[in-house]
């Protein structure tokens, strides 16, 4: 399927409401990637805001057909600059539960520096799913350090991960021989992880160059 968004978005400023239905991808750490459904938002003050979000993937995940829900709450806080967002997730396929976690996200955007965290907390499987910082700092010099950290299950950690082993069959078919404890355990370990970590500057030169080391 090669349809990238196709939404219509709906806003009534003085209530703060907001909505968006269609194809799109999430703008929170709740779901990842694109997705058919819709997202739903209320600012509470002019500083937070609660949302919802319901739908399913834009593609099959590993054959089978998953629906999620999420609940998000984000806003600026009394510190310049700093915003923060919390989210909970619950994702279901064939009648069970496919994934379930809470999170955090960090947003720091002042003067030369910026800051992005993700945290995503599996609480199904009791595991860490994504640890993720990356910020830069800009020098008054011109020159420009960027550091990464990021740690993250991919796929994301859920039960039909237990495809992976045989993705010609259907986590249906699998139900019929385990219980959902013995799927669970083999879906984590078949779950790779990735680690990143980066640091890297450039600095201008002159005019027309400049360095780079990462």
């Amino acid at each position: 399927n090669r349809l990238t968004s196709l939404y219509g978005d709906f806003r009534y400023q003085p209530r703060r409401l907001g909505a968006r239905i269609g194809r799109q991808s999430s703008t929170s750490g709740s779901v990842l990637g694109r997705f058919d459904g819709g997202s739903f938002s209320w600012g509470i003050t002019e500083k937070w805001r609660v949302g919802a979000i319901a739908g399913v993937p834009a593609q099959d995940v590993l054959g089978n057909r998953p629906s999620f829900f999420a609940v998000t709450v984000d806003g600026n806080t009394p510190i310049e600059g700093l915003g923060l967002g919390f989210f909970a997730v619950r994702q279901a396929v064939d009648g069970i539960t496919d994934r379930q976690a809470v999170g955090t996200e960090l947003r720091y955007f002042k003067d030369l520096t910026s800051v992005f965290g993700l945290l995503d907390y599996d609480i199904q499987f009791s595991q860490l799913n994504v640890a993720s910082v990356q910020g830069s700092y800009q020098f008054g010099s011109g020159g420009v350090l960027n550091v990464l950290y990021d740690y993250r299950r991919t796929p994301t950690l859920q039960v039909s991960n237990v495809l992976l082993a045989d993705p010609t069959q259907s986590l249906s078919d699998l139900l019929r021989t385990y219980d959902v404890s013995e799927l669970e355990r083999y879906a984590l370990g078949l779950t790779p992880i990735s680690k990143v970590a980066l640091a890297g500057v450039t600095y201008p030169v002159s005019s027309r160059w400049q360095l780079g080391a990462e």
